[in-house]
């Protein structure tokens, strides 16, 4: 297993454990949303966050885990 410098344990390797802003463009079905990523769109659940089209969102392993003010 391939652990990073300084971490005592693994990490996401889709996102080096850290949440990424998203927002939101879209509200698709089934607790889904679509968000813009920099320059990237991506299909992202939104069912642990109340969130809505134009809100920002943090995104962790292609979850929203929290919405930012």
């Amino acid at each position: 297993m391939n652990f990073a410098d300084g971490h005592d344990g693994p990490r996401c390797v889709t996102c080096a454990d850290e949440a990424r802003p998203g927002r939101v463009v879209a509200l698709l079905q089934d607790g889904r949303a679509r968000v813009e990523i920099g320059a990237l769109v991506e299909d992202v659940s939104v069912e642990l966050v109340d969130a809505a089209v134009g809100d920002v969102v943090l995104i962790h392993g292609g979850v929203a885990v929290g919405t930012l003010a």
